[in-house]
């Protein structure tokens, strides 16, 4: 999997821009930043070469911004 896997679509205008993509141990972390104010983000995730997934891999997540 990629960074070009993974759309992020900010409906709310946060200003998050997609950084790079790391596996770690049980997943991957997805670099982010550019975030300016809270809001929601969704995040789509396509299937790579070679893969499927049985069910369309989209979640809305909300974005914090600075200390809560």
């Amino acid at each position: 999997m990629t960074a070009e896997d993974i759309t992020l679509i900010d409906t709310d205008g946060t200003g998050i821009v997609k950084g790079y993509l790391k596996e770690t141990i049980g997943g991957y972390t997805l670099a982010v930043y550019g975030i300016t104010k809270h809001g929601l983000v969704t995040v789509k995730v396509a299937a790579p070469e070679r893969y499927f997934f049985v069910q369309e891999q989209v979640r809305t997540v909300q974005v914090v911004y600075g200390i809560e």
